[in-house]
């Protein structure tokens, strides 16, 4: 379950959200149940037989069979005559449309093909949102002219249940359905960004602290938010839970890079932990693994959180086996970025990361292209402030610049202490600008 009563308009560009856009008014459809994790809507109606075939008549059609010939400008679909409808469904991804100007007047064909404009006009996960209309006084087992109008509603491409539904033989599991699961389109094997690996051995994640002057203000934000949620214990690991986890070296190198100048001590120990770099043999079992974790983490590390990562050796990418929109998408993203996404989505594994500027571009692009292409799984860990990373690679390049300053002024100076890790005023202020 994600919304009940949402509105989605379909005048506006293939997109995720359902806001209205200048003069959309009246260009929309109501959804009554929007559902697994955006890709199913599902449209409840109580509309009876009796009313239908009063709206039949009232609109004056008549039920005719399939092969007869309709007059004026409409044309026959399943048995009812229509006015211009458009039922080549080749251009728009299998779902015919009514291009006509007058609206059907039987209202259930009218929702189901504003549902169909609506779907076709948004993409959840690179796909159109899938229809279900639900009618539960319609009987199973219905009349030929109500039959004929649960035809012309799946010729929208919406799925049709009737009659009422069964009761669930388990109440709790039924409620428990309802409840939404952020993890359950996660592969078995994940593909773990630098921005995860960072939050995974972040002394931000896995203690309190607290805010300095000098500090970035990503890293400000970032210690109130782990004040407010423990993200580690919340997210992070559940979403990890008993799967198999994976980096590309590049990742690694880039993570070894900014730990290794600006880590603390801390934060060294979970790295190596962490990590079973390329070339190196696994000296502790996972179980040791985590023991050790947990003397440097402030919550319980779950029993079934598969140390150490394993490193991926680097190689090129190869994007013959992916859509055509792969070549565009590599071509936007840095040397780094290619490595992780494009190594994700050629192995169908599910990339973990908190990049939400790559990973919304690479949606866009793949959505923006023609057809139905499928774009790499990608599970956003939003919490982890992106900035936070830069923040953290900017104060790496100022740390590996400082500590030269001050060995050359330590040669130049000798009798001089430069010995102490505190920053002056002045290195605060160089490190703001």
């Amino acid at each position: 379950f994600v919304a009940f009563t949402k509105r989605f308009y379909w005048d506006t560009p293939a997109s995720r959200n359902s806001k209205r856009s200048q003069g959309s008014k009246g260009r929309c459809a109501l959804v009554d149940v929007v559902a697994q994790d955006g890709q199913q809507w599902i449209k409840v109606s109580t509309v009876t037989e009796s009313r239908l075939l009063f709206e039949l008549a009232k609109a004056g059609w008549e039920g005719v069979d399939s092969d007869s010939d309709s007059d004026g400008d409409g044309i026959l679909v399943n048995g009812l005559a229509h006015t211009n409808i458009d039922n080549d469904a080749s251009a728009n991804g299998g779902l015919p449309i009514n291009n006509g100007k007058d609206q059907d007047r039987v209202d259930i064909i009218r929702q189901a093909q504003d549902l169909q404009k609506a779907a076709l006009a948004h993409k959840v996960h690179y796909k159109h949102p899938c229809v279900t209309v639900i009618l539960p006084k319609i009987s199973k087992d219905p009349p030929p002219e109500i039959t004929r109008i649960l035809d012309t509603i799946r010729s929208t491409g919406a799925t049709v249940h009737l009659g009422p539904p069964s009761p669930p033989s388990d109440l709790h599991a039924a409620f428990q359905n309802l409840a939404p699961d952020p993890f359950i389109n996660l592969t078995p094997t994940l593909n773990i960004d630098c921005t995860i690996l960072l939050a995974l051995v972040s002394d931000l994640s896995h203690c309190a602290t607290d805010p300095q002057p000098w500090f970035h203000r990503a890293i400000s934000r970032q210690i109130e938010s782990e004040r407010q949620e423990q993200l580690l214990p919340t997210t992070l690991w559940p979403a990890m839970a008993g799967r198999d986890l994976i980096c590309t070296e590049e990742a690694a190198r880039r993570m070894y890079e900014i730990v290794d100048t600006i880590g603390t001590e801390s934060e060294r120990k979970r790295t190596d932990l962490l990590i079973l770099a390329l070339g190196q043999t696994q000296q502790q079992p996972p179980d040791a693994l985590r023991q050790a974790f947990a003397k440097l983490s402030n919550y319980p590390i779950p029993s079934n959180w598969n140390l150490p990562i394993k490193v991926v050796p680097s190689v090129a990418t190869a994007i013959s086996n992916l859509p055509p929109a792969a070549q565009k998408v590599k071509e936007s993203l840095t040397s780094i970025n290619q490595s992780v996404f494009l190594y994700g989505w050629t192995k169908g594994w599910t990339t973990l990361t908190s990049n939400r500027t790559v990973a919304k571009l690479i949606e866009e692009t793949v959505e923006g292209e023609e057809g139905e292409q499928i774009g790499p799984k990608v599970w956003l860990y939003a919490s982890w402030d992106m900035k936070l990373q830069k923040a953290l690679e900017e104060n790496a390049t100022l740390d590996t610049y400082f500590h030269a300053c001050r060995s050359h002024h330590s040669a130049e100076h000798p009798d001089c202490d430069t010995s102490t890790n505190q920053p002056t005023n002045k290195t605060v202020r160089e490190r703001n600008q």
